[in-house]
């Protein structure tokens, strides 16, 4: 028989027994870039204890493992560390008593996500501007990049170091994800070319939906400009992507010290353009093999048939396990 559950962690504290009989849903969201993961834990408090003496503060930890059991084979077992999240928002109401329990895998207890700060880097590379990041917020590296642009001179202005460092990845065609007290940034263009770790057809899903995007996607190319107002100086660069003789070209009117820094803007534009113009979605029952950053085939749908990155992946535990996924078709070639 089929089974499926979640082990809680609290404060070091593993505190599955004393919830799961007032434990009602349980939601982890885990995204390949650009946001923060996060987790919800709705129970039951009939008692009041949770909204009192339990009653949980902004900045403890949380650390969900989901499991099953059974699930497609009798002793057939599997479970996933979600990692380790901050609470952020904690929800009452009634009647009956409920309390919702919100928290994140951004560090609450650092100001990383909101402090403005103004910083110079000069000839700095993305890993180290990264590495000096993650130092001050007390967070590991994880760097999965072959490629490590260096730029002449960056300045963050006013910008908090998360929102700093993601737009310096973005920039540069790189994913940042925060993960269990991790920095980790990795080279999408990579991870889309990998193989894909199952095939998904209509028979597996529970609902499916897709469909593209044809007014700000599906573009052929991009340019950069820049002129520096000091010296009136000009950097300019069009990239076409390979295979393409179409020309509707994407415009990034950004600051540019050199022409490789305006190549890497123009690829890591008009990709993250291009990625909504094929999407699907579906929800399958339980899996808890499926991560953001896989790739997964999808067969049976016409023109959607292909190879997809997987964006984000959200399971829900309440009466039953269920994983959906929201993916793009990959971008491989450019």
């Amino acid at each position: 028989m089929r089974r499926s559950g979640v082990d809680i962690i609290y404060q070091s504290a593993n505190i599955t027994k004393d919830v799961e009989r007032d434990k009602l849903e349980f939601t982890y969201t885990d995204n390949a870039t650009g946001r923060a993961d996060d987790v919800s834990l709705t129970i039951k408090d009939d008692a009041g204890k949770w909204i009192s003496s339990w009653a949980p503060k902004a900045g403890d930890t949380i650390r969900p493992i989901l499991w099953t059991k059974d699930w497609n084979r009798e002793g057939d077992s599997a479970r996933l560390d979600c990692g380790i999240f901050m609470v952020d928002e904690v929800q009452y109401a009634g009647p009956p008593r409920t309390v919702i329990i919100k928290a994140t895998s951004t560090p609450a207890n650092t100001d990383f996500m909101h402090t403005p700060r103004s910083d110079v880097w000069d000839g700095a590379s993305v890993k180290e501007i990264a590495q000096t990041i993650a130092g001050n917020a007390g967070l590991r590296l994880v760097f999965d990049s072959k490629a490590d642009p260096i730029h002449d001179f960056l300045e963050q202005s006013e910008e908090s170091d998360a929102s700093f460092l993601y737009s310096v990845c973005q920039r540069n065609g790189l994913a940042m994800k925060l993960y269990n007290k991790r920095i980790v940034i990795f080279d999408e263009v990579i991870y889309e070319s990998r193989k894909p770790v199952l095939t998904l057809e209509e028979k597996d899903m529970l609902k499916w939906s897709c469909g593209s995007s044809l007014t700000d996607s599906g573009y052929d190319g991009c340019r950069t400009v820049y002129v520096d107002m000091a010296t009136g100086g000009l950097i300019e660069y069009l990239y076409r992507i390979p295979g393409r003789r179409g020309n509707k070209i994407y415009h990034v009117n950004d600051e540019c010290l050199t022409i490789a820094e305006a190549e890497r803007l123009a690829k890591a534009s008009v990709r993250e353009k291009n990625k909504s113009e094929l999407t699907f979605s579906c929800s399958v029952p339980g899996n808890l093999s499926l991560v953001s950053s896989q790739t997964v085939n999808i067969r049976g749908f016409g023109k959607f048939d292909g190879k997809y990155y997987i964006d984000q992946v959200s399971r829900k535990l309440g009466s039953g396990l269920v994983t959906s996924l929201d993916m793009h078709r990959t971008l491989e070639g450019y």
